[in-house]
């Protein structure tokens, strides 16, 4: 009898579906990873036009927050960030790189237990440094945001991430001296993998 009873438990746990998790609420997290900030832009003088190029690699860290919606098994959700990032590169006694950005961001995902892939889209600001023989410059760029990434649920509470983000410069130019012009962007590259703790809330 009590080998029938432990069979019967049994099978209605299998029988049972999973309760769906719930991406609904508040969310809070953290994220490190990898970025590569480029700088593209050209130096004219009396009509004749240098192509410059550089390229960085190094680190980002950062938190985050958010919140989410659900309709069906669609999700959506903004989110705002901010990272550090240590990613730099020089020449001829220059050295340029990225240290703090921030974003805004719209997601919108498909829940697919314990699954859910998502695209987003937003805004982000970056500031950028230049070191040289005298001293170093800050400057923030602005640009537009977008990416995918794919969220799993470990339990009601705790969720796990790995996310691609490309960041397009808005573009910019002007005088350096009498006779040269420039015109540049940065495009930032940024790989990461996170935690977040949903808070709930609704």
């Amino acid at each position: 009898m009590r080998r029938l009873s432990a069979s019967v438990a049994a099978a209605l746990l299998i029988a049972t579906p999973a309760a769906a998790h719930d991406w609904r609420g508040f969310y809070v997290g953290g994220e490190a990873g990898f970025v590569s900030p480029e700088y593209r832009g050209d130096l004219t003088f009396s009509g004749v036009t240098l192509p410059l190029s550089v390229r960085a690699s190094g680190f980002t860290a950062g938190a985050f927050a958010g919140a989410n919606l659900m309709a069906g098994p669609w999700v959506y959700g903004a989110e705002v960030g901010a990272s550090y990032s240590r990613a730099e590169d020089g020449a001829l006694g220059i050295t340029a790189g990225i240290d703090w950005s921030g974003s805004a961001v719209a997601r919108v995902g498909y829940a697919h237990d314990p699954l859910m892939p998502y695209a987003l889209l937003g805004i982000s600001a970056t500031r950028g440094y230049a070191k040289g023989p005298g001293g170093t410059d800050h400057e923030t760029r602005y640009g537009l945001v977008m990416g995918a990434g794919l969220e799993h649920a470990l339990n009601d509470r705790v969720r796990i991430r790995a996310e691609y983000r490309y960041t397009h410069g808005f573009g910019r130019s002007g005088v350096l001296l009498p006779g040269f012009t420039y015109s540049d962007q940065l495009d930032i590259h940024r790989v990461t993998v996170g935690v977040s703790f949903a808070l709930g809330g609704y």
